[in-house]
């Protein structure tokens, strides 16, 4: 969808008689505060480019398209669906920022990836027992997952194996976790059927859950709870023992968060996962990832 274009003053690029710029940004409620941004970026840019040409001599004028997509948030879909045959332009200016007035040239690229698991599912019969993690901070899986924050889904995992550590016998019914791929979890549930409901040593389990929390995630993430209710008792059909294994071990081991840093510039995340999203239906378990890595070949698929 092309909105407008518009002339410029530009530096001079060997011998590119034009360039373009392209925005992926997702509209929100206020139509007007998107346009407000779009003018506030290029009033930036005029800036640089004024500035700029301030230092070099002979700078012809060059023209400056603008595109604006939709659906960046959720995995550039508007970028990915534009035709740009229409584009005369042979450089590309890619920015990207949170703060108004700040460019940033270039950003990483990015993927997102679906873990499916498939389950089985046989008839049991206990207290159901839903498992509530929340109180995390949660945060933007671009710029803040070099925070050290917890991830609400992967807590999940730690909760299965404590339980199994104090000889917890359990059937996992239910999972629910995350909002979007993007963004980090700050709270998931898991339902589980106990043969006796809430007993000593799940307290056991639940406090040894708590002390982790705090001696891991004290600073980074100081609210973490972890709270039981009891749903009632009667004949369910949840996860056969095999299927119940295998998500613990994928929920506990699956990486997420920073996975290397840069040895170039100082602070800069170079790779890095978010398991932002869980949930089950009746034939399989699905786990959602956003991944992001500057080096192209990084998040080439394997």
């Amino acid at each position: 969808m092309r909105v407008t274009h518009l002339s410029m003053a530009c530096f001079s690029m060997k011998r590119c008689a034009s360039f373009s710029v392209i925005f992926s940004c997702s509209i929100s409620s206020s139509f007007a505060r998107f346009i407000m941004r779009i003018s506030s970026i290029f009033s930036s840019m005029e800036a640089v480019f004024c500035s700029m040409r301030r230092r070099r001599s002979l700078v012809p004028q060059r023209s400056c398209s603008d595109w604006d997509t939709v659906c960046e948030e959720v995995g550039l879909l508007g970028a990915s669906a534009m035709d740009f045959s229409d584009l005369e332009g042979r450089i590309l200016v890619n920015i990207d920022s949170e703060e108004e007035g700040v460019l940033t040239a270039g950003c990483a690229g990015g993927r997102r990836v679906e873990c499916h698991l498939p389950i089985a599912r046989v008839p049991v019969t206990g207290t159901a027992v839903k498992a509530d993690v929340t109180g995390l901070v949660g945060g933007h899986s671009g710029t803040e997952i070099h925070k050290g924050r917890a991830n609400a889904i992967a807590l999940l995992g730690r909760w299965l194996t404590l339980l199994e550590d104090h000889g917890v016998q359990y059937a996992v019914l239910a999972l629910s976790g995350g909002a979007k791929e993007n963004v980090i979890p700050k709270e998931s549930s898991v339902t589980l059927v106990l043969p006796t409901g809430i007993t000593e040593a799940v307290h056991a389990a639940a406090a040894d859950f708590a002390a982790q929390m705090q001696a891991e995630y004290g600073t980074a993430d100081p609210a973490i709870c972890l709270q039981l209710t009891e749903e009632g008792c009667g004949e369910y059909d949840a996860l056969d023992a095999n299927s119940a294994e295998r998500l613990r071990k994928a929920l506990l081991l699956m990486p997420w968060g920073v996975q290397s840093m840069s040895m170039d510039v100082p602070g800069l995340v170079e790779t890095s996962l978010n398991l932002g999203v869980a949930e089950m239906d009746e034939q399989e378990a699905i786990l959602r990832f956003s991944l992001r890595a500057r080096p192209r070949a990084r998040r080439r698929r394997r």
